[in-house]
């Protein structure tokens, strides 16, 4: 699976978006802004998963969801009305399982085509399913942000929403972010840029572009992770190309990123996004390839399961 991923604070004081990346499992958290510790929240969220997401995970619909009532036990465990969403896209033996709960989503694609999607749990998709909305209309409503269901809230949440397993095809795609990036980006966009795209990289690049040019990083955290099945993935083999990836917001570097994005502002011109992310401490780099088999025999076997904490924009 070509994997890539991207986050970023836009115009917020601190990113309150979290991600978890490993092969076989990808997932974002949006902490809830207007509530007390978001990021804890989304921080939470993400560690729980990256400690069940592990090798050889036997993914079914109701195990996925047995791991997001986990994460939201502990997000309430926290004791400090920290709220988030969750959503995640999950590959085992050539079968793709996804789930989601809050206004986070998965787009699946097949032949260029969107083929499936998450539903939000809010009161403008509510409003979508009973006919008295445009699903269109759901980026421009003042209600967008209205969530029937988060994760910390409830201590009996219930996910009753199920997803039918995706057999995967090679050239499949899917697409996991945070309501800042599709708010800005639209469907047949993603459709019509993956379409043109050579590989996951140039896809999520057009993507990010089309992103800016409307948000100017002035807006909602915003954060994506998209890929691209090869012929390995349609038979089931999982390679472990390197190390799981947990990214969440790291105040030292969010500290020194802010002058660039401050840059972009006042220069109005886009960011250059590039690939090398071979060091935390680089501030320019803002996504990263999971991707090629020649890393797993880099890999050092006895580094599996360290979680690097990365820069959170």
């Amino acid at each position: 699976m070509d994997v890539v991923y991207y986050t970023n604070k836009g115009g917020r004081e601190i990113n309150e978006d979290s991600l978890f990346v490993t092969d076989g499992a990808y997932v974002v958290c949006d902490g809830l802004g207007g509530h007390d510790s978001g990021e804890v929240a989304s921080n939470c969220a993400v560690k729980v998963m990256s400690e069940l997401c592990v090798e050889d995970t036997p993914y079914t619909p109701d195990l996925i969801n047995t791991f997001y009532l986990r994460a939201n036990q502990a997000v309430i465990a926290l004791k400090e009305q920290a709220l988030t969403t969750i959503v995640g896209g999950f590959v085992r033996d050539g079968i793709f399982y996804y789930q989601s709960v809050g206004d986070s989503r998965l787009y699946y694609f097949r032949n260029n085509r969107r083929l499936t999607q998450t539903k939000d749990d809010s009161v403008c998709q509510a409003a979508v399913d009973l006919g008295s909305m445009d699903y269109e209309d759901i980026r421009t409503s003042e209600d967008r942000s209205r969530l029937l269901k988060v994760l910390g809230n409830d201590p009996e949440l219930k996910i009753l929403r199920r997803y039918d397993p995706i057999t995967i095809e090679e050239g499949d795609a899917f697409l996991v972010c945070s309501d800042g990036f599709w708010e800005h980006v639209l469907d047949e966009e993603m459709e019509d840029t993956l379409k043109d795209a050579a590989d996951a990289e140039e896809w999520l690049n057009v993507m990010l572009r089309i992103q800016y040019s409307r948000a100017k990083n002035l807006d909602d955290n915003y954060t994506v992770i998209c890929g691209i099945a090869g012929a390995d993935d349609v038979t089931g083999n999982v390679y472990t190309h390197e190390d799981p990836v947990m990214q969440t917001d790291s105040p030292v570097l969010e500290q020194k990123s802010s002058a660039a994005d401050e840059t972009y502002r006042e220069e109005e011109k886009e960011p250059e996004y590039v690939t090398d992310m071979a060091s935390p401490a680089d501030t320019s780099p803002q996504f990263k390839r999971i991707s090629g088999q020649e890393t797993m025999e880099e890999e050092e076997p006895e580094r599996r399961g360290f979680f690097a904490r990365l820069f959170g924009r």
